[in-house]
């Protein structure tokens, strides 16, 4: 293995244990000797991927963005028409979203945010606003290109999430009900492109 492939893999790996343990045992209790201690190296490595404990939560959290809206970063999305663009889009972002280790991560974020008001404003920062500004850049495109109605692409882009999350996203926020099935998923998916494309296609 290459020292970047090396790197790469070391860095992963202190994401997903730090995760966890924040998750566990909450953002102010867990340390870098403790993230240190789970995944090994030393503290030197924490501060050169990351900056500071802070800046390894923003990565964690921007690292779980990327996943949402991945298939925006695909050459030939811009091909696909806007229902099936956005289906992908919504089947893919809920994967991740309603996720058991999203959904502690939210949980989180939100428990210790008045505690931390930084906190959340990094999380807002690398998570929903990422999110909301590359939908809003993917349907400014299809503006340009005559296939959706002119209007504000960030208020589209937030009123399509909105639809999407709202409802099952509190339900599993509560434990009044269990994950979702793929099913659920790629139906709530489709009846929301169909509410959208209703206001917004040409």
């Amino acid at each position: 293995m290459s020292v970047t492939a090396r790197s790469a893999a070391k860095r992963e790996a202190i994401l997903h244990a730090a995760a966890d343990l924040f998750i566990e045992k909450g953002y102010d209790k867990v340390s870098v000797d403790a993230i240190v201690q789970e995944v090994g190296g030393s503290k030197a490595n924490i501060y050169t991927y990351f900056g500071s404990k802070e800046g390894l939560f923003k990565a964690i959290v921007a690292h779980c963005c990327e996943e949402l809206l991945e298939p925006l970063s695909r050459a030939d999305i811009a091909d696909l028409s806007p229902r099936e663009a956005l289906n992908a889009i919504g089947c893919r972002f809920l994967s991740v979203v309603l996720a058991p280790r999203t959904i502690a991560l939210y949980r989180l974020v939100v428990s210790e945010s008045p505690q931390f008001p930084k906190l959340g404003q990094l999380f807002y920062e690398a998570g929903p606003e990422v999110s909301f500004q590359r939908l809003a850049a993917y349907l400014s495109q299809q503006q340009a290109m005559g296939r959706l109605r002119s209007a504000d692409p960030k208020q589209a882009a937030t009123q399509f999430f909105g639809m999407l999350l709202c409802y099952s996203q509190m339900r599993l926020l509560l434990a009044v009900t269990s994950p979702f099935s793929e099913e659920y998923i790629a139906a709530l998916v489709e009846d929301a492109v169909e509410v959208f494309l209703k206001g917004y296609a040409q």
